[in-house]
C-alpha cells in the first residue's frame, strides 16, 4: 500500500461498518493464501469487489472479491516515527 502505508506503520480498522465505497481501504483475506492483507477498492460491481494496492508497480489486483472476504475498513493511521522523516 506503499506511499500511503508503510511497512511499521500503525493500522486502524472497524470491523463492523455498513457501507464499502470505491477509494476505502480495506482489510481483506488473499483469495488463494487467505493471508489479511490491505487493499483499496477500486472497482465495485454488484456487491464484487475489485482490490488493488497503490504501489502499482508491485501490488497484486484482486477481482471477484466477495463482501465475506473483506473483514475491516480503515479507521485511521499513524506513521511509525523511526520509519518516515
Amino acid at each position: 500500500m506503499e506511499p500511503t502505508l508503510h511497512h511499521g506503520d500503525f493500522v486502524v480498522v472497524h470491523t463492523f461498518f455498513k457501507t464499502l465505497k470505491k477509494r476505502d481501504i480495506v482489510l481483506c483475506k488473499h483469495p488463494i493464501t487467505g493471508v489479511q492483507v490491505i487493499k483499496r477498492i477500486v472497482q465495485v460491481k454488484n456487491s464484487v469487489y475489485e482490490l488493488a494496492g497503490d504501489n502499482l508497480q508491485q501490488s497484486t489486483n484482486f477481482r471477484g472479491i466477495a463482501r465475506q472476504a473483506i473483514l475491516a475498513k480503515h479507521a485511521f493511521s499513524i506513521k511509525a516515527p523511526h520509519m518516515h522523516p
